[in-house]
């Protein structure tokens, strides 16, 4: 086998070991995004639960103000 032929098999063979590696970190790299997705998936009902808690604690700030504006009538009527 001449020189040429040995640095060109040896060539292929790297580049092919350079391939098998691109691949394999291109799967890792899928692999990551797929498991990322699911965490996200995961954790979508507490950013929904989130938004939720924020529009009852809305709602109970405003059921308290109307109790406190009820308790300053009350508290007039009977004083005054």
């Amino acid at each position: 086998m001449t020189t040429l032929a040995k640095y060109s098999e040896l060539y292929e063979t790297h580049m092919a070991q350079i391939q098998a590696l691109s691949d394999k970190q291109e799967q890792e790299v899928a692999d990551l995004l797929a498991e990322n997705d699911e965490r996200l998936e995961s954790l979508a009902p507490f950013s929904k639960a989130d938004s939720v808690n924020q529009e009852v604690t809305k709602q109970l700030e405003a059921v308290e103000a109307q109790i406190n504006d009820a308790l300053k009538e009350i508290n007039s009527q009977l004083i005054g």
